[in-house]
């Protein structure tokens, strides 16, 4: 459920009323951060004491005590209600989760126990396994509040999400502790591709922070993309300009040309509301997104590296290419003052 653990981290479904996106709960972020994910049970009284049964990271053994004071807040039963979530009609009708097992996720720190989750409290740091379900606090629609809904169709899911996250997290500590900087960045270049994007922005990081070394990695990456058919990543262009620094001005150079040579067989085709997805089906809508999001890092990108005048001007007689399309008028996502800063 690695999918809709990325999606709650910016629902906006509903379309009246005052929007405020409010913390919920991801086994994507909540796995990854924790220094202690372990299986508590809160007894016969719902105080926020806790008795741990089952540890699957960090130094809590069995038995151990762990007092989470903010969950002694949902002691009052209407607070550990179940609500129906995305699937109503495929869910048991609404419980009131005991307490009895909880998965908890927990940094350790100087002042005590924080969540693994922020901007969400323990609340939403936790999960909570009752009848054969997992059920978690969550901002099911915006505006709305956090409930506690069902995550996934039993608690095999949940399970299953946050192995895959604690191995995740465990392949990316291993690569970090490889002291040869050549044979780290090949470590974190081949975590570029995880289950959730989530992560991928981590192992990025790590890798352009190598220097040098990750430039051939940063490289083979943007070519095996353009072998694909694919965009190249704003984030992705961003780590090799960190990394390459002037040396790197080709590249964008040819990610440019690439880009620009795409939408000039592929703008003039589109219907006025492809941006608003209109005739165009929902996978070549996030395809097309994808690649303008890539042409206009490049150009932004180029920018800073003080391009040449003949790139200069190539990108100008982009922007007029595209003004001259009515139905790209407004549909720019950033492009045109991109395109604004080569004048």
């Amino acid at each position: 459920m690695t999918g809709i653990g990325t999606l709650l981290l910016s629902i906006v479904l509903a379309t009246s009323g005052p929007r405020e996106i409010k913390p919920s709960f991801s086994v994507v972020v909540a796995a990854w951060n924790a220094t202690h994910v372990v299986l508590a049970d809160e007894g016969e009284t719902f105080d926020g004491e806790m008795t741990v049964t089952t540890s699957l990271r960090g130094d809590l053994a069995p038995g151990a005590t762990l007092r989470i004071p903010e969950l002694a807040a949902l002691a009052p039963v209407e607070r550990r209600r179940t609500v129906p979530g995305w699937l109503p009609e495929r869910e048991p009708p609404p419980t009131v989760v005991s307490g009895r097992r909880v998965l908890l996720f927990l940094v350790r720190t100087e002042e005590g126990w924080a969540t693994a989750n922020p901007p969400g409290g323990m609340r939403e740091s936790a999960c909570w396994f009752e009848g054969g379900r997992a059920f978690a606090f969550v901002q099911r629609i915006n505006p709305g509040p956090v409930e506690l809904i069902p995550w996934g169709p039993d608690e095999v899911e949940m399970w299953r999400d946050v192995f895959q996250a604690l191995d995740w997290r465990d392949r990316f500590d291993a690569a970090l502790a490889i002291e040869a900087p050549a044979r780290r960045a090949e470590a974190l270049a081949g975590m570029l591709h995880p289950p959730s994007e989530w992560w991928r922005g981590s192992a990025l990081d790590a890798l352009a922070a190598i220097g040098d070394p990750a430039l051939p990695f940063l490289r083979r990456e943007i070519e095996d993309l353009e072998r694909a058919g694919a965009a190249v990543p704003p984030d992705l262009q961003s780590a090799l300009v960190t990394v390459g620094g002037e040396s790197v001005r080709p590249d964008l150079h040819a990610i440019f040309r690439r880009e620009s040579a795409f939408w000039r067989t592929r703008a003039p085709e589109l219907g006025r509301e492809w941006f608003h997805g209109g005739a165009v089906p929902w996978p070549e809508q996030v395809r097309l997104r994808d690649r303008l999001r890539s042409l206009t890092a490049a150009i932004e990108t180029l920018a800073r590296l003080a391009p040449d005048a003949a790139m200069r001007e190539s990108i100008r007689d982009f922007a007029s290419f595209w003004r001259a399309l009515p139905h790209l008028e407004g549909r720019t996502d950033g492009l045109l003052e991109a395109c604004e800063s080569h004048r």
